[in-house]
């Protein structure tokens, strides 16, 4: 499969808006570079748990022939962020 760079950005700001929402409702810290890549690694889990279940693609965009399925993107985040916060339940995080 072949993405154009066009392509890459376009599916990089749909893994950033995911990310973000996902954040959101979790209510999990994290900058821009987190939540792109909850988004992206949270569509990569919510497309396998919808494929693997049967149920439709909801909400899909075709982002150079691949298609995005937005709502299990962020079904997929919440579920990867929820599973990180059980895991780092505890810890305190200092900056500077």
């Amino acid at each position: 499969m072949n993405i154009s760079l066009v392509g890459l950005l376009i599916l990089l700001v749909l893994s950033l808006v995911v990310g973000l929402i996902a954040q959101a409702i979790v209510r999990y810290p994290g900058g821009l570079l987190a939540a792109t890549g909850t988004g992206f690694v949270g569509g990569l889990i919510g497309i396998m748990l919808a494929h693997a279940t049967g149920l439709p693609e909801l909400l899909a965009v075709n982002v150079g022939g691949m298609r995005f399925p937005i709502a299990w993107a962020i079904l997929g985040s919440i579920l990867l962020l929820a599973v990180v916060s059980l895991i780092s339940r505890g810890r305190t995080y200092r900056y500077g």
